[in-house]
């Protein structure tokens, strides 16, 4: 089965099936043929049916939805959300904001009425800012960052999203598992079909996965395949910054490093693990780097070394000064640096 998008056919059922965050390389934005990102074997019928199913009204929504599409771009971004989440909006309600279900949420992110008082939404006799596409993207994303903060996994938090957490909880415990699709059988069919959907339509409207649509086993084994093959740094929210190596070897210093390139010291560690112990035993390293960060690297790198060596020189001769006082190098009122 295929369908039509932006003048392509994609063939579902053709999406690769080769083989949060990881290392990987790219210039370009994620593409399926190009990263391989798979789609799991037990949801590509489901896919397959939904699409064929629901093109008209998916290729009706790319036109009309397209202004609320792109509102919740920015609120998704601000809260440093992946934005591929705005999908869930559209299997909840169709992008439609006077929706109530029978359960009683509300609204295009159809909310309950405690995550409404929860997350600071009006509900008065008139009022219901549940319905409002702005005020319930901004209490939606809250939500959101509250799952994630509790399971860690993209797919348990969809799962979440429809379920409740107590649900999602007790599927992990009686399964004994946190892997969405061993849990997936102890979840109501409405949520195990919820996921499948939020899945197809991310398929549909991307032509691609992503890492809303992995679990945290398969975002693991596809960020540690392409790290075999490519170098780049996947942040948090998914997106891909290019990186560069360079041998490296001599008097460096992390801290000074970072510093020097306005470098968030933990994803510098990430990008190079025991830098700082394998530097000092005088082994050469292959240094990664942001690729921009890099080329302001090999403009400073004479003063960063300068800087690394002085920093050496200056703990070695606390450590020294330390020991001529008296004071143990492990008591908490002296520091070396």
């Amino acid at each position: 089965m295929s369908f039509i998008t932006d003048g392509k056919i994609i063939k579902v059922d053709q999406i690769i099936k080769n083989d949060s965050t990881g290392i990987i390389t790219a210039d370009s934005p994620l593409d399926i043929e190009a990263l391989n990102v798979e789609l799991n074997p037990k949801v590509v019928p489901f896919v397959n049916n939904y699409i064929k199913r629901e093109i008209t009204d998916l290729e009706s929504m790319k036109e009309w939805g397209r202004v609320y599409l792109d509102l919740y771009d920015k609120v998704l971004e601000e809260f440093n959300l992946p934005i591929e989440l705005k999908y869930l909006s559209v299997v909840e309600s169709s992008l439609q904001s006077d929706l109530v279900s029978s359960a009683g949420a509300v609204g295009p992110w159809q909310l309950m009425a405690d995550e409404a008082k929860r997350y600071g939404l009006k509900r008065a006799k008139g009022i219901d800012e549940r319905k409002n596409f702005l005020k319930s993207t901004i209490a939606a994303s809250k939500l959101l960052n509250s799952l994630y903060n509790e399971f860690g996994d993209w797919v348990l938090v969809l799962a979440a999203y429809n379920a409740g957490d107590g649900r999602v909880k007790r599927a992990i415990s009686k399964a004994g598992s946190r892997d969405y699709w061993d849990l997936e059988p102890y979840l109501p069919a409405e949520t195990r079909s919820h996921v499948k959907k939020f899945m197809a339509t991310h398929y549909y409207f991307e032509g691609q996965g992503g890492i809303t649509t992995m679990t945290t086993k398969e975002t693991r084994k596809y960020n540690k395949e392409l790290l075999s093959r490519n170098n780049a740094f996947r942040t948090y929210t998914g997106n891909v910054i290019p990186i560069s190596t360079t041998k490296l070897s001599g008097k460096f210093n992390s801290k000074v490093i970072t510093e020097a390139l306005e470098m968030d010291l933990n994803i510098f560690s990430k990008l190079n693990p025991d830098f700082d112990k394998k530097i000092k035993a005088d082994q050469s390293y292959e240094l990664r780097l942001p690729k921009e960060k890099m080329i302001v690297f090999q403009e400073m790198k004479k003063q960063i070394r300068k800087e690394s060596t002085a920093l050496e020189v200056d703990s070695m001769h606390n450590a020294n000064a330390a020991l001529k006082t008296g004071y143990s190098l492990n008591k908490p009122d002296l520091v070396v640096y």
